[in-house]
């Protein structure tokens, strides 16, 4: 693996053990500290994943979507889901094969494993680009701390998101490619991952996807098919938040993360054409007689090849084209507006990406400059610590909630990006490719996108590029002060140390807090939930409301969301196998009156209501006027209630007048 691998000896490093390179073998202490940290921070993951449940049900959806399909239901015609089509064919594949059980259990041994391969591959990339054992070492608990969210969401497919998008970044600083371009056979796996990630989760495919792009145009060895190129993918790049926040982008709180991009792209157009790492004079013979977009040829096709086989395998199980165009484009029109939160950028954003430009422009000629905007990232790296540390001993109730740091980092590092594109003293390269940094830099300004519309836990996976870009500024920064200590070189090790420090402090503190959090909770003890532990009072709740849906009622709603896990845990069909979270938006009028037309079939329909979540929004959708309508509050234990059809005379032609009239109150967009 990775952090293995002996650093070349023309690298500098952090640790005194590792600066006079010793001819006599030594134990590599870095390595040792990795084994130890590793089961550390899992068993904090298995205690947050086992010990937790979010009250909006993404799980329990995810769940019964993807047993929906694997019961030979096709995908979008009659499983619903708002994800890509590469997610159910890997899932049902492995499902399949190896006979496992579509469960609670399984769904978060899998988030489990994804995100402790998450950073160790965050590790690994943090090696190739600094060749430094013990920040690569601090940099796997950094990443593991601020995917933390993830405990949040198991089953949900950013499970498989997370190792391709790494994955494109690992594979894309390979050493063993060229110190620009990058080889065929290289090209032809980034796309293959790229495609592959475009069709489990659209937003993060093409975020990726055009980060490569970017960084491949960047990375030609012809001066003018650079400029031209790049200058028409910046002008898109810098476009594109703008077309994503639309008309929220008329406040100071939606214009900060735009801004930030913007600014982004700019320094990092500065940089490249600027000329300080334009690279043509180390362009091999060969690379310079070749046709300049074989790369992005091979990437693309591989990109494209790789999405049309993902997307021809619900069309061969039976979904139709039109439905496959709404699964895939259809349906995503609307989540702009219905889902839409500002980014949770600290105030004071919009100021400091002007002045982030400002030190690209300046950085260009002035070594200074360049130190100036270096010092940034020891500092964003102790806030984004300090921010960690004091959110040990608060759990996460809500995915909204903004957690390590990530609106900090999207708005202290977006802007600043460019430094990894910063020319590196003579003497001081560590033989890493440019091309590794490129994408780094493109990812870290492109991946924050993917707040729009909701910021959840994908504001924590758009922004850990960003804690990557710091990383790496250190390293940059400690060369440099070897050459010039007056600059402050005896500052910067104990600010790395203390950041290091209080990482490993922090991780220390969530196994904890999370062994404290799982040693109060009661097993749930209910099908295909076995493992998993919530407080008593909740479990309590739960077993109650499985135990009357299963003695009363032959199937059941749910408001305000869809709470899909009952139907795991019952053992009960829904109404239809159109099931979501929040349906009153996400499912259209069609959709909702089939469900309606099977609760009408059915003798001993339930509702239940969830009063622990916000009320429903969208009072008129046809669904919800129906259940408000025809049931009538039964019994309550907790923050559930049951309600229970009301009888026909007090309903009277309800039914009726909603199927005429109530209809047309409802705008049919579906989001």
């Amino acid at each position: 693996m990775p952090l293995a691998t002996t650093a070349s000896p023309s690298v500098p490093h952090f640790a005194a053990a590792e600066e006079g390179a010793a001819a006599a073998p030594r134990t590599d202490w870095s390595l040792v500290g990795v084994w130890i940290l590793l089961p550390a921070l899992g068993w904090a993951g298995f205690c947050q994943l086992f010990s937790s449940m979010a009250r909006y049900d993404d799980e329990g959806y995810v769940l019964l979507s993807l047993r929906t399909y694997l019961a030979g239901h096709p995908l979008y015609d009659q499983t619903y889901s708002q994800y890509g089509p590469a997610y159910f064919a890997l899932e049902g594949a492995w499902h399949r094969l190896f006979q496992v059980p579509v469960t609670h259990d399984v769904a978060r041994w899998k988030t489990w494993a994804a995100w402790l391969l998450s950073a160790w591959l965050v590790g690994g990339i943090v090696h190739r680009l600094t060749g430094r054992r013990w920040l690569a070492m601090a940099s796997i608990a950094a990443a593991w701390l601020h995917l933390d969210r993830l405990g949040l969401e198991p089953a949900h497919p950013q499970e498989l998101a997370l190792p391709l998008m790494w994955g494109v970044l690992w594979f894309g600083s390979a050493p063993d490619q060229g110190n620009l371009l990058p080889t065929r056979r290289m090209a032809v796996l980034l796309g293959v991952l790229t495609g592959t990630l475009s069709l489990i989760k659209l937003n993060l495919g093409l975020l990726s996807g055009l980060a490569v792009i970017l960084a491949l145009v960047f990375s030609q060895p012809r001066r003018l098919w650079r400029a031209l190129m790049g200058g028409v993918l910046i002008i898109a790049a810098a476009s594109l938040p703008f077309a994503l926040a639309g008309r929220h982008i008329a406040s100071w709180d939606g214009a900060a993360l735009p801004v930030a991009v913007v600014c982004g792209c700019l320094g990092l157009a500065l940089q490249i054409w600027g000329g300080q790492r334009a690279g043509d004079d180390s362009t091999g013979d060969s690379e310079r007689r070749e046709w300049h977009g074989s790369r992005l040829l091979w990437f693309g096709v591989a990109a494209g090849g790789t999405g049309v086989v993902f997307a021809a395998v619900p069309l061969v199980e039976g979904t139709s084209p039109a439905g496959l165009w709404y699964g895939l484009v259809g349906q995503h029109r609307g989540f702009l507006d219905l889902f839409y939160h500002h980014p949770p950028l600290p105030a004071g954003s919009v100021g400091w990406s002007a002045v982030a430009l400002g030190l690209a422009f300046l950085s260009r000629r002035s070594e200074r400059a360049r130190l100036t905007a270096l010092w940034m990232c020891p500092l964003l790296l102790l806030l984004t610590a300090l921010r960690a540390f004091t959110e040990s001993w608060h759990p996460i109730d809500h995915g909204l909630t903004d957690r390590g740091g990530a609106g900090l980092l999207a708005a202290g590092v977006t802007p600043l990006a460019w430094l990894v594109l910063l020319p590196r003293p003579s003497g001081t390269t560590s033989g890493e490719s440019d091309f590794a940094r490129r994408l780094l830099c493109a990812s870290a300004i492109l991946q924050p996108l993917g707040m729009y519309p909701t910021p959840g836990t994908q504001a924590a996976i758009g922004t850990l590029p960003a804690l990557l870009v710091l990383l790496v500024g250190v390293s940059d920064l400690s060369h440099r002060l070897r050459l010039c200590p007056r600059w402050g070189g005896s500052i910067l090790r104990p600010l790395v140390v203390g950041w290091g420090t209080l990482v490993l402090l922090t991780a220390a503190c969530r196994d904890v807090q999370q062994t404290h959090a799982w040693n109060a909770c009661q097993p749930l003890g209910l099908p295909g939930a076995e493992w998993l532990r919530l407080p008593p009072e909740e479990v309590a709740e739960r077993r109650w409301l499985v135990n009357r849906l299963q003695q009363q009622a032959e199937t059941f709603m749910a408001s305000p969301t869809g709470c899909c896990s009952l139907y795991l845990w019952t053992g009960l069909n829904p109404p239809t196998t159109f099931n979501a979270t929040f349906w009153e938006v996400l499912l259209n009028p069609r959709q909702q009156r089939a469900v309606i037309e099977a609760l009408e079939h059915c003798e001993r329909p339930l509702l239940v209501v969830d009063r622990g979540q916000a009320p429903v929004r969208h009072r008129n959708a046809p669904l919800q006027v129906y259940l408000e309508r025809s049931f009538e509050p039964r019994e309550r234990r907790g923050r559930f209630e049951l309600w229970q059809r009301a009888p026909g005379d007090a309903r009277g032609p309800k039914v009726v007048e909603l199927r005429s009239a109530h209809t047309a109150g409802y705008d049919g967009r579906a989001p």
